[in-house]
């Protein structure tokens, strides 16, 4: 019996041609929604905070891909063995291009890095795979470029950059 939720935690990569449904989900999901805010301390004032820009979404959790099938998971099958999803993920980590992080039901729905995978057995469970992973949010750079048409005026047309 396969265990129904409304929450399904998917990866893609390249484009979203290549797919990796987790079968089990984590049972604590953490996403970190941050700044780069500096607090500076000025004589006679005290302290002072400063507002910075956003720093990058952040998510992790900790799960596994089971050996066997169990009335937890999510999954009808398993497309790959344990061993063979980590080391999809490790090949997506070292890929230099961003994955897409969805967790349905919420809105956690970014891409991201993969900053950190870290593959681990249990004793006593032959064959399933322990991991930790964590993520970091990726945003497409764009980049503005000046043209100067006549003395005192510029023209700033936008670009992106893949």
């Amino acid at each position: 019996m396969i265990f129904e939720s409304s929450m399904q935690l998917w990866i893609t990569h390249n484009g979203e041609r290549e797919k990796l449904r987790f079968p089990v989900l984590p049972t604590k999901f953490d996403v970190t929604h941050g700044t780069k805010n500096t607090s500076v301390t000025i004589s006679g004032l005290g302290e002072i905070l400063v507002l910075q820009d956003r720093a990058a979404v952040e998510g992790s959790w900790d799960s596994f891909f089971p050996a066997a099938y169990f009335p937890g998971i999510q999954t009808p099958f398993m497309l790959a063995s344990p061993d063979a999803m980590i080391q999809r993920l490790f090949e997506w980590k070292i890929s230099a291009k961003p994955v897409h992080l969805i967790l349905t039901g919420t809105r956690v729905n970014f891409y991201a890095a993969i900053q950190s995978l870290q593959p681990y057995r249990k004793g006593g469970e032959h064959g399933s795979m322990y991991y930790n992973i964590e993520l970091t949010g990726y945003s497409e750079v764009s980049n503005r470029h000046g043209k100067a048409s006549a003395p005192g005026t510029a023209t700033v047309t936008s670009g992106s950059s893949t």
